[in-house]
C-alpha cells in the first residue's frame, strides 16, 4: 500500500529565513521550537488546530538582531522549562534566557516571553542543544550547550535533589565555569572540534543511550553511555567516523539484536550520516567488536544532489521498523525502506558497493546513483502498460541493505529547498506528524487516515489470531 500523507497546515515564515535547525524537538512540553535568521516561534496544537505563535521578545523587536540559534532547557516536571536564544545586535552576541507564557497562545499576536537572564557570548553558536547532567555531589543540571568554532560553553541551572522534587527552587541561570563544565562533561572539556548537529537516543529500558555530534571538518563522533538519575553520562564509549565535507545533521537508531544466549538481546548503534556535499550514509553496528558486522552503505542517490541538508528516521508505514528520510536543497525528499531478505548477503553487498573506510578521508560514493532520480530504479507506465527496470537493475536495487522507495510508494511533494525534519506527535492522536521547513514555510503532513485504519485492523487481526492460537 502507498505511504500516503495530507498535508494539513502550511505556516509561511513570520520573519527571517530558515536554517538547518529551524525545526527542534521538546520533549517536556507540547509545543516545538521554529527558528529563523530573525525571530523564534512555538508550534503547537489546540482546540483551534495547529497554531504558530512567534515569541515577543524585547531584543528582536527592533528588526536589527539576527536570530542565531536556540534550545529549551527542560527542568524537572516541578519547575518550568525556558527558551534560550542566541542573538546578535551588530558585532555583539548575546544569550537570552526566557520564560515563555503558555497563557496568551490562544492570541494573535504572538506569545509573550519573560526575561530569565541575559549573558554576553564571545563567539557565534554554531549548535545549541538541551543538556542534562548529574554531578559529583548528586545535583543535577539543567541547561543548553552552546557549541561554537573551537569550544562549548553551557547555560542553565543546578538543582538539588531537593529542589527537583519541590516547587521552590533557588537555582539562578548561570553559565559553568571551567571547573564545573568538566565536572558535569568531562568528555567535551577538550572537545574542539566544530560541531553543526547534535542527536541524542535513550534505550526504552531507559538504561543506556547515546549521543552522536556531527562536524564542520567531516568528524563525526559516537558516544555510548549509561542513565544516571534520567541523564545520559559517563564513561562513555566513543566511535569516530570521518567524511569529507560538513555535516548537516546525525540522526541516531540503535536496535536489538537477538544473542546466542537463549530470550537475551543487545542493543546495537546504527547511525544516518547526511553530508553538506551531496551524499547520506548509513552506518550499521558501530560497537561491534567483530568487522564483518560493522556495515556502511552510502544510499543510493542521495549523491546525484549538491547538498542533503537534513535526515531523520520515521516510521511512515507504521510497521514497527523505522525508515529514512532526507531532505535535499532540490525539493526533493527521498525514503529508504531497508530491504527483505537475508540481512549478511544484504550487508555484504553494501559493504562492497558503497563501503566507508573510516580510516581513508576519501570521500564514499553510491556507485549505482542515477542521474535522473525518478527514472531507472521505478516501474513506468506508458499507454496502459506496466514498463520494469532491466534484471541488471533490478538486481542491483534488490543487492542494497536499503532500498530508495518508488514515488508510487511515496507519494509526498515539497516546494523549496528542505532545511530541516521533525518526525513527532504534535496532536496527540498517537500518530506521529512529519514536520518540514523548506525554504517557502512550515508544513505539517499527516499520514492518510485510511491508511492508519487499515493498520490498526491488520493489527488487531493478527492480536486476535494469536490469542486464538495460544487458547
Amino acid at each position: 500500500m502507498t505511504m500516503r500523507f495530507h498535508q494539513r497546515r502550511f505556516f509561511a515564515y513570520l520573519s527571517g529565513a530558515p536554517n538547518l535547525h529551524t525545526l527542534s524537538f521538546v520533549s517536556s512540553q507540547s509545543y516545538t521550537l521554529v527558528t529563523t535568521d530573525r525571530c523564534v516561534s512555538l508550534l503547537s496544537y489546540g482546540d483551534a488546530g495547529y497554531s504558530l505563535y512567534k515569541m515577543e521578545v524585547d531584543a528582536l523587536r527592533t528588526g536589527k538582531a539576527d536570530v542565531v540559534a536556540s534550545a529549551v532547557i527542560e527542568r524537572p516536571a516541578t519547575h518550568q522549562s525556558r527558551i534560550a536564544v542566541a542573538y546578535a545586535v551588530g558585532d555583539a552576541l548575546f544569550l537570552q534566557i526566557l520564560a515563555p507564557h503558555h497563557e496568551p497562545l490562544g492570541k494573535e499576536d504572538g506569545a509573550e516571553a519573560s526575561g530569565c537572564g541575559k549573558f554576553e557570548l564571545e563567539a557565534a553558536p554554531t549548535c545549541m542543544f538541551s543538556v542534562r547532567a548529574v554531578g559529583s555531589n548528586g545535583g543535577v543540571f539543567y541547561g543548553v550547550m552552546v557549541c561554537c568554532t573551537d569550544s562549548m560553553m553551557a547555560f542553565g541551572y543546578i538543582e538539588s535533589r531537593k529542589d527537583i522534587s519541590t516547587t521552590d527552587s533557588t537555582a539562578v541561570c548561570a553559565r559553568l565555569d571551567n571547573d564545573q563544565f568538566a565536572a558535569f562533561f568531562p568528555e567535551l572539556a577538550t572537545f574542539t572540534h566544530t560541531i553543526l548537529a547534535v542527536n541524542i537516543f535513550t534505550s526504552p529500558e531507559k538504561d543506556q543511550g547515546w549521543i552522536a555530534f556531527g562536524c564542520a571538518d567531516g568528524l563525526v563522533c559516537v558516544l555510548h553511555g549509561s542513565m544516571q538519575q534520567g541523564c545520559l553520562g559517563g564513561p562513555f564509549k566513543m566511535k569516530d567516523l570521518q567524511l569529507n565535507g560538513p555535516v548537516t545533521s546525525v540522526a541516531l537508531f540503535p536496535k536489538q539484536k537477538k544473542t546466542t544466549k537463549e530470550s537475551t538481546s543487545i542493543w546495537c548503534c546504527n547511525l544516518l550520516v547526511t553530508c553538506a556535499i551531496g551524499q547520506a550514509v548509513v552506518y550499521e553496528d558501530l560497537y561491534s567488536t567483530s568487522n564483518e558486522d560493522q556495515t556502511s552503505e552510502v544510499l543510493v542517490d542521495s549523491d546525484t544532489f549538491d547538498s542533503i541538508f537534513a535526515g531523520i528516521t520515521a516510521d511512515i508505514d507504521l510497521d514497527g521498523e523505522v525508515e529514512l528520510l532526507l531532505g535535499t536543497d532540490s525539493q526533493v525528499m527521498l525514503a529508504y525502506k531497508e530491504g527483505a531478505g537475508d540481512d549478511s548477503n544484504h550487508a555484504e553487498d553494501a559493504t562492497t558497493n558503497s563501503h566507508v573506510d573510516e580510516s581513508s578521508s576519501a570521500s564514499p560514493t553510491s556507485l549505482d546513483s542515477s542521474h535522473n532520480i525518478w527514472n531507472e530504479l521505478e516501474t513506468i507506465s506508458v499507454a496502459g502498460e506496466e514498463v520494469h527496470p532491466s534484471a541488471t537493475e533490478s538486481s542491483l536495487a534488490r543487492r542494497r541493505k536499503w532500498q530508495r522507495l518508488a514515488r508510487s510508494q511515496w507519494d509526498l511533494e515539497t516546494f523549496g529547498a528542505i532545511y530541516s525534519l521533525l518526525w513527532r506527535d504534535i496532536n496527540h492522536d498517537g500518530v506521529p506528524e512529519l514536520l518540514i521547513a523548506s525554504s517557502t514555510g512550515i508544513y505539517v503532513y499527516e499520514a492518510d487516515p485510511v491508511f492508519v485504519i487499515d493498520k490498526l485492523e491488520h493489527v488487531l487481526a493478527a492480536l486476535h489470531t494469536s490469542s486464538t492460537t495460544a487458547q
